[in-house]
């Protein structure tokens, strides 16, 4: 569900940004770069911080919602999570180059994710509520929505190296 909150909560914003900033919506990257740097931040960043909480200091919470048991790999899930996230807030900051790491370390990471969910619905029949359903379609959407805006944005704004 914190997925679908932060991508409500990057999008609106970015809206609400382009509706009050006519020079941003001027061309479409500049549209782009706009979801894409509150995509950047919301949904990776601020989201990547708070799934780092949950893993390292709500363990055992996390794991029951994800169907799991609760490991001491939680905390090294935690700390990817928090790597992720900080790559995220830090593309207030750093931009071209940067932004296509943070990117791509989203996509690699969270389709990754997706692929051992289905894993654990078809081997384990693991339905829990944070292992399947509407974060699932997030986890396999939302990087590649990222990743397509990262490139077009590159392309469009002659960032290619």
């Amino acid at each position: 569900m914190f997925q679908v909150i932060f991508t409500l909560i990057a999008v609106v914003g970015a809206s609400v940004h382009l509706a009050f900033s006519p020079k941003r919506r001027s061309s479409g990257p500049a549209i782009a770069g706009t979801y894409l740097l509150y995509l950047l931040f919301f949904y990776v960043g601020l989201m990547g911080v708070l799934t780092a909480y949950a893993h390292v200091f709500r363990p055992v919470e996390t794991s029951a919602s994800i169907g799991w048991s609760t490991s001491p790999y939680e905390y090294e899930v935690g700390m990817a999570d928090l790597t992720v996230g900080v790559l995220g807030i830090l593309c207030l900051k750093f931009w071209a180059d940067f932004w296509l790491a943070t990117a791509i370390a989203n996509a690699v990471w969270l389709l990754g994710d997706a692929v051992g969910h289905v894993r654990q619905m078809t081997l384990n029949n693991n339905h829990a509520s944070n292992n399947s359903g509407i974060f699932l379609v997030t986890e396999i959407i939302m990087p590649l929505v990222i990743l397509s805006l990262t490139l077009y944005h590159r392309r469009r704004e002659g960032n290619v190296t």
